[in-house]
């Protein structure tokens, strides 16, 4: 959201909150004595959605700009949310093709927020493991694609149903390449431990005979 939008910005965060939603709202979730763009980037990968509010200073904005950018990067689930109202040719691309929610009319607010939430609610559990797992792979390509940061057992089936299915359904937000990476490594390895355990009750057999 832009500064100048910071007050409605507020409200619409005390409202998703007063319904039960976890947010992450730069007013309230950065420390000081921090990277200010480096928690809302860290922010942006540990969201499920990501709103983005219209106004004629959003869409201006720089900042704003740049973190529509990198929620789009992580292949986030935007939700644009219009405050006040903007020439329709101005919106960044990505948004122009996003069904809107309209908060322009100050006595819809409570009509608009009650969609704001079903949309926020819509496949949640896809969402959801869309930014658990991407965030559990980022870690193990952080750490050079370590062995030990790969799934194992009931979290690799887990994993590998939520990307066969998402890719059949078509989902979105989604599956990154680096998902896909991660669990088809994970499931090289655990093929690759169960055939040398294979060999290795074959040779003891063979021992035993």
């Amino acid at each position: 959201y832009s500064r100048a939008n910071a007050a409605f910005a507020r409200r619409l965060n005390e409202g998703l909150q007063g319904h039960g939603k976890s947010t992450w709202f730069d007013q309230e979730s950065i420390a000081g004595g921090t990277d200010f763009q480096e928690e809302i980037y860290s922010g942006i990968e540990s969201c499920d959605n990501f709103l983005f509010i219209l106004s004629a200073y959003s869409v201006e904005s720089p900042y704003c700009n740049d973190e529509l950018v990198y929620a789009l990067k992580h292949h986030k689930r935007i939700i644009p949310v219009l405050y006040t109202a903007i020439d329709p040719l101005r919106p960044p691309e990505a948004i122009a093709k996003i069904q809107w929610i309209d908060f322009s009319q100050s006595q819809n607010f409570y009509i608009s927020l009650g969609e704001l939430i079903r949309t926020m609610d819509t496949d949640r559990d896809h969402v959801r493991d869309h930014t658990r797992w991407l965030r559990r792979a980022a870690e193990w390509d952080q750490a050079n694609r370590s062995h030990d940061l790969l799934l194992r057992g009931n979290e690799y089936a887990l994993a590998d149903n939520w990307l066969q299915e998402a890719i059949r359904g078509d989902k979105f937000p989604a599956p990154l390449p680096l998902h896909r990476e991660w669990i088809e490594a994970s499931g090289r390895a655990i093929r690759l431990e169960r055939e040398r355990e294979q060999r290795q009750a074959a040779t003891l057999r063979s021992l035993l005979t």
